[in-house]
């Protein structure tokens, strides 16, 4: 069963896998697809364009795709696949 905190922000189009917990004050963009199992700790942030497999861990204060700090970045889409 899925659990996620009523303190957390969690987009309507967030796609969550079986067993999922969400902490408090976590933060799940839109175009996020959360693998079976996965645990996002309190504070962390999930942006969008990013893709978690099973059993996947983020801990707390953690930020997953955000804007790259690559100077040659130029406002394209990019993406994130963990596990």
């Amino acid at each position: 069963m899925t659990k996620i905190h009523p303190l957390a922000t969690v987009h309507p189009n967030a796609k969550l896998g079986e067993d999922v917990e969400i902490g408090p004050y976590a933060y799940v963009d839109e175009h996020v697809t959360i693998g079976d199992r996965c645990k996002i700790l309190p504070h962390a942030t999930i942006f969008n364009y990013v893709e978690m497999g099973t059993d996947c861990t983020v801990f707390p204060g953690a930020v997953i795709g955000a804007v790259p700090q690559d100077l040659k970045f130029d406002g394209e889409v990019t993406y994130v696949r963990i596990g």
